[in-house]
């Protein structure tokens, strides 16, 4: 049985033919002797009916149909006549002179996904912007091996839109905008001793005699109740956008198919400024299965590889209680942060239901051996 189109091997040979037999007609007359150029078209004498359709940055679905082993030579005939009226993909026209059906080039998707997913910190960095309208102290000056980080993880839940369009019969690309919401709670400790050495030389001596002795006083219950490390469980409001850019590459061959997104997410934050990336891939195979009223339902599994590095730079206002992203604010202590994820490699499973040629619906789940748990839902209307 054919694949529902060309495998890029396939295809690449037929389209440079193509662009060869276009680029020979647009030659100017004064170029002098041009080669000519032609395209030979076989129908195809055991083409099969089938179908792909894309999903999300996360996923994408490709149904395909069986049909007879043979067909007689007038219906393969009456394939190659068909005309591909639209404008993508390139060599589109090709594929179906060939016995071969696509999908419509353009689409426009609805995602929600929900994740939850273990995180590293490091090279903490943490400073004072004139405490009181006095205290100022340059990151520089506290050690950052003072903080320690455990059990620091990350819920967030991202409704996103999703615009895509098929530029080859086998290339999908795709932009992502999103709103991300959510919390970051992590096991934190401060090595109490050694901070306030860190900060001694920043303060003003106390006054010498009776003076001072408030001033003195207050220094000894500080360094009091800092001589030890101190464990602290804060949490953060996480808020901002995401703006993904990906490609899909896709195949089939019967009922079998093959999909592979990658995308590159950059994340802006309402209250830190953010330095990084995450770059994501996902290989991965299913089977097709036709159902009742022409659906077809896809069935599928892989691998998700998903790499976060990104530099969080910002302040904790002492004026306004939150975390803004000046990071030179007054009265406030300024931070900055490394974060990666732990481990970016998780399993998926996953299912879409393609109701006809214009809208399909899919649910998948990521997290088989891996810590990171991921939910995304997609709604998809193609034209």
């Amino acid at each position: 049985m054919k694949p529902i189109f060309s495998s890029p091997l396939e295809v690449l040979p037929r389209l440079m033919s193509v662009l060869g037999a276009t680029f020979a007609c647009i030659i100017p007359a004064y170029a002098g002797t041009q080669a000519s150029a032609s395209i030979m078209l076989s129908p195809n004498e055991q083409a099969s009916q089938a179908e792909i359709n894309d999903s999300d940055v996360f996923s994408s679905t490709i149904q395909t149909s069986s049909s007879n082993h043979s067909h007689q030579e007038s219906e393969a005939s009456k394939k190659n006549k068909r005309v591909w009226d639209h404008v993508l993909p390139f060599g589109g026209q090709q594929v179906i002179y060939n016995g071969y059906d696509l999908p419509l080039p353009f689409g426009i998707s609805f995602l929600y996904t929900q994740v939850k997913q273990h995180q590293d910190i490091s090279n903490i960095r943490v400073g004072a912007n004139s405490l009181g309208g006095r205290l100022s102290i340059p990151m520089s000056d506290i050690n950052p091996d003072l903080f320690k980080f455990d059990n620091f993880y990350t819920t967030t839940k991202t409704p996103q839109i999703k615009f895509d369009a098929w530029v080859l019969p086998f290339l999908n690309i795709f932009t992502t905008v999103g709103k991300l919401k959510g919390d970051a709670d992590l096991d934190m400790t401060i090595g109490g001793e050694r901070l306030v050495n860190d900060i001694a030389p920043h303060l003003n001596p106390c006054n010498p005699g009776i003076s001072g002795a408030a001033c003195r006083r207050l220094r000894e219950k500080i360094g009091s109740a800092l001589s030890r490390d101190a464990h602290i469980h804060p949490s953060a409001e996480l808020d901002g956008y995401t703006y993904t850019f990906g490609a899909l590459i896709a195949g089939a061959s019967g009922r079998w198919f093959y999909t592979m997104p990658i995308t590159y997410t950059q994340t802006h934050m309402k209250k830190t400024s953010v330095d990084g990336n995450t770059i994501n891939i996902q290989p991965r195979v299913g089977y097709g299965f036709d159902l009742n009223y022409g659906t077809k339902l896809n069935i599928y599994t892989g691998a998700g590889y998903m790499k976060t590095s990104q530099d969080i730079f910002g302040s904790f206002s002492l004026d306004e209680r939150k975390a803004v992203d000046d990071i030179h604010a007054d009265n406030s202590l300024s931070f900055s942060v490394h974060q990666e994820n732990q481990r970016p490699w998780a399993g998926i499973i996953g299912f879409a239901l393609d109701i006809n040629q214009y809208l399909s619906t899919d649910l998948e789940y990521t997290g088989l051996g891996g810590d990171r748990k991921q939910f995304l839902f997609m709604l998809n209307t193609r034209f």
